[in-house]
């Protein structure tokens, strides 16, 4: 759940720019961590 911190971090950064392609990579991740189990 490293990735919950960095999130955060980077939407108070840029507002609105990178949310999207973060949403994308929690999206991917949720999808690997379901294969995996």
């Amino acid at each position: 759940m490293k990735w919950l911190k960095k999130r955060k971090r980077t939407e108070r950064n840029r507002k609105g720019k990178g949310t999207v392609r973060l949403a994308n990579n929690k999206l991917l991740q949720l999808q690997a961590n379901s294969k995996q189990r």
